[in-house]
């Protein structure tokens, strides 16, 4: 034991014999066996884990003059896409999941069209197969997305 002293933590290691077993906690399981109403739960397996970077130009405007129709509104196909992220990991048998936690939202004016929106998703599962069938399927919304609302992708 070192006492929580970090200066220390080198020195905190421990050989096989000094261990009959070894516990792992991870709070994040916490909502899951809560909901469940369970205790404790098994570990099934490592998640692979797959990020993708978006970056979407449109053209900023003028948001009191600009008609609607005549929009090239980045944030509206990145909305589309952050709707595809959640629709294809639902659609999966294995239950992954799927986030896009950042947005960045150019040029982020009250009375602006956005112009670009820069986004990260973040895609968690099991089986890499899975997470490759996701990417391509999310690669295929976003091009659509992209060319229905005709925008650039970077």
């Amino acid at each position: 034991m070192i006492g929580g002293n970090w200066d220390e933590l080198a020195t905190a290691q421990r050989t096989r014999s000094d261990m009959a077993a070894f516990v792992e906690l991870h709070v994040e399981q916490g909502a899951v066996l809560e909901h469940t109403g369970k205790e404790i739960g098994v570990v099934q397996g490592v998640v692979g884990m797959l990020r993708k970077a978006i970056s979407i130009k449109g053209q900023a405007n003028h948001a009191g003059t600009t008609p609607m129709d005549m929009r090239q509104d980045a944030l509206i196909a990145a909305a589309q896409i952050v709707l595809a992220v959640q629709e294809i990991a639902l659609s999966q048998p294995s239950q992954p999941v799927a986030t896009v936690g950042f947005l960045t939202v150019a040029p982020n004016a009250v009375n602006i069209v956005p112009g670009q929106v820069e986004l990260t998703v973040d895609m968690r599962d099991l089986s890499q197969a899975c997470l490759n069938e996701m990417l391509e399927q999310l690669q295929r919304k976003v091009e659509a997305i992209a060319q229905q609302r005709i925008l650039k992708l970077n």
